[in-house]
């Protein structure tokens, strides 16, 4: 995963939500990222720290994630609200 992929994300363990995703910026390291989403998910909580973009309607979520034995582990946390999501590549 790179900036400017889709991704696919939903809440941990729930994949039945999952909506796609761009990937607005990812850092160098791997454990902090920025997605654009375009539509808002029904398990998205607007007023718990998401940022919403006034000039477009896109809402970008931040996120970051621990490493562990040099990788990066899941899964993501809300910077803000601490909740976790699962985050995986879109398959062309």
């Amino acid at each position: 995963m790179k900036t400017g992929d889709t991704v696919w994300i939903h809440p941990s363990g729930d994949p039945r939500g999952a909506i796609a995703a761009h990937v607005d910026l990812l850092s160098s390291n791997g454990r902090s990222i920025a997605l654009r989403l375009s539509d808002r998910p029904v398990w998205l909580d607007i007023m718990a720290g998401v940022l919403l973009h006034k000039e477009d309607g896109h809402i970008e979520m931040l996120l970051l994630r621990d490493a562990a034995a040099g990788k990066a582990a899941r899964p993501w946390v809300d910077t803000v609200t601490n909740r976790t999501y699962d985050i995986s590549e879109v398959k062309p």
